[in-house]
């Protein structure tokens, strides 16, 4: 489950956020389980990051656009350290390898038309 802060996008309060997770924590035992819920807001910084992990989501997106590469790098351990999921946003090459190279396991390409996603995967590893 995606819980989109963006208010510009019709957002979801942070109230929202913590009953989603509370909503998909009680359902441990049920059939189907939990779902992870993923914090997509413009991420700046880690107070960001640690008010998201106080919530217990599972998933965080961080944009390679709105921070340098060394605060980017900074945000991904960040979020390893707090065991959230980064799902790094990008719209280059270069911004894809800097974040698996940093960690990340998923990448999330964006405002990307379709021959510019598929020719910035083919140049990625296949894992």
């Amino acid at each position: 489950m995606v819980v989109c802060l963006d208010k510009k996008m019709g957002g979801a309060s942070l109230e929202d956020v913590e009953r989603f997770v509370r909503d998909q924590s009680r359902s441990r035992k049920l059939l189907p389980g939990p779902i992870s819920v993923v914090w997509h807001d413009n991420v700046v910084d880690k107070l960001q990051i640690a008010q998201a992990a106080s919530f217990g989501v599972g998933a965080i997106t961080l944009n390679s656009e709105l921070v340098d590469s060394d605060e980017l790098t900074a945000q991904i351990a960040y979020c390893k350290e707090l065991s959230i999921e980064p799902i790094v946003m990008i719209r280059t090459e270069e911004a894809a390898k800097l974040a698996l190279e940093k960690g990340a396991k998923v990448i999330c390409m964006h405002n990307l038309n379709e021959k510019d996603m598929v020719d910035i995967r083919k140049k990625l590893p296949s894992d």
